[in-house]
């Protein structure tokens, strides 16, 4: 499963982002669309690879484990808020980890 935004860029590859504004398509992706999913854009048809490099690959991969691991450890909460039991400090802290990493890619609030 494969997100992507109104021009045809991935946002997410096998993690579901609940909004609204994404197209999912139900396609797995290929080793190259893995190794570098934002070098490409669907084009309605079929992936085509930009003719660009990554902006920073670095950054867009740390964000896209930071959704993969919130998305993951969801049910710890889930189960928080339904039965009471504890979520365990070494997740509670890697969710922070992860919300961290991407409140620092939100676009600047100056407007």
């Amino acid at each position: 499963m494969i997100q992507i935004d109104k021009n045809g860029r991935i946002k997410s590859i096998n993690i579901k982002i609940d909004d609204d504004e994404l197209t999912t398509l139900d396609i797995e992706p290929t080793k190259e669309i893995l190794a570098q999913p934002f070098c490409y854009q669907w084009n309605g048809s079929e992936f085509i690879k930009l003719d660009i490099e990554p902006i920073n690959d670095e950054q867009q991969n740390r964000e896209l484990k930071a959704h993969r691991y919130l998305k993951e450890t969801d049910f710890y909460v889930v189960r928080k808020i339904e039965t009471g039991v504890a979520i365990p400090k070494e997740v509670m802290n890697n969710r922070n980890r992860a919300r961290e990493v991407l409140i620092a890619s939100l676009p600047s609030s100056d407007f």
